[in-house]
């Protein structure tokens, strides 16, 4: 089983990092999504942790499957039993 969804780097969090890595003399991004890839490429759990990701989950499906159960299902109420956002985005994959 897999939960499928989205990471992505909100703006105040793309700006917060930007500075930092400004005030560290670090190469800036060019964008939250270039910011967000990026991140996941990290082989360094610790410079994952630090930066601020956030995410969205909008179904579980299987591996190699296209097959999706949509978010008014299962995950939504899982998210919410962790407190972790979703997607106000239903897809229905038959």
């Amino acid at each position: 089983m897999e939960v499928r969804g989205e990471v992505f780097l909100p703006l105040a969090g793309f700006e917060k990092l930007n500075a930092e890595r400004k005030s560290a003399g670090e190469e800036m991004f060019a964008n939250p999504r270039n910011a967000a890839a990026g991140s996941l490429k990290q082989l360094d759990p610790k410079i994952v942790a630090k930066r601020p990701l956030d995410s969205s989950s909008y179904g579980i499906g299987t591996p190699n499957s296209d097959r999706c159960v949509p978010a008014a299902n299962p995950t939504k109420a899982a998210d919410s039993e962790i407190g972790a956002p979703n997607s106000q985005i239903e897809l229905l994959n038959f």
